[in-house]
């Protein structure tokens, strides 16, 4: 199925029968299919992706939206007025061969955009991209404990308080957070959704930066960006560091 009509099934518009609902990970599934998957009964969300086929490749993802109107979802445009978001992160399996086909993964699940509080369904989709052929398992770390840690770059909603790391400096410039914030805080920050205190912004890009973290960087204070910018006032570029 397509990432709507999944998403149609996780904020409950298209009702799926409970036999057709599955309370484990489906294993080791290498055909076309897809599977409906109720989280309630996982000690850990994470396990949903744990379907022995080993390794999964770096997931690419998209979102979806929603509000309730009454008790009927309905889709809208960006975080800001909804109650639901609906990720989809798409897997290339790595033991396939590019030149005969290649393995697809989709995890489609929603979360509330308020409290990260999950929806019980979730959408498993496998899908072959040219001729299906057996695949070389490669090992997958165990799943940590339930709890997502601090800063976790998980398909999951993370609702990651930035304010703790009010205060926190490097190269004498202000880290706006130690982990890697998420696209929709981004936006919010470029576009103006979401206010900074002028402490909060770096005036030069911090130099030699080796963990993880996030500085949101005031561009209209370099020199070589205000010639670019011309007759803009200010802006906001934001820079990324992922921890190994």
């Amino acid at each position: 199925v397509d990432f709507s009509y999944a998403a149609n099934v996780i904020v409950g518009m298209c009702q799926v029968p409970a036999e057709q609902i599955c309370h484990t990970q489906p294993q080791k599934y290498t055909n076309t299919g897809t599977f409906v998957v109720d989280l309630r009964g996982f000690a850990n969300r994470h396990e949903v992706a744990l379907d022995g086929l080993g390794a999964w490749g770096k997931p690419q993802g998209s979102s979806r939206y929603y509000k309730f109107v009454g008790a009927i979802p309905v889709k809208v445009q960006g975080v800001d007025g909804s109650e639901v978001k609906v990720l989809c992160n798409r897997y290339e399996h790595p033991g396939t061969m590019s030149e005969r086909g290649r393995f697809i993964r989709k995890i489609m699940t929603g979360v509330s955009t308020s409290s990260g509080t999950p929806l019980p369904l979730a959408v498993v989709v496998y899908e072959w991209l040219g001729e299906p052929h057996p695949i070389q398992l490669r090992n997958m770390d165990a799943v940590e404990a339930s709890r997502r840690p601090y800063g976790s770059r998980s398909w999951e909603a993370r609702n990651v308080d930035v304010s703790q790391d009010e205060g926190l400096q490097f190269d004498g410039q202000p880290l706006y957070a130690k982990v890697a914030v998420d696209f929709d805080t981004v936006a919010r920050i470029i576009l103006g959704a979401e206010v900074l205190q002028p402490t909060r912004l770096c005036t030069r890009v911090p130099q030699k930066y080796r963990a993880q973290g996030t500085f949101v960087i005031d561009i209209s204070k370099l020199e070589r960006w205000k010639r670019k910018l011309g007759e803009a006032v200010w802006m906001f570029a934001l820079l990324q560091a992922y921890g190994a």
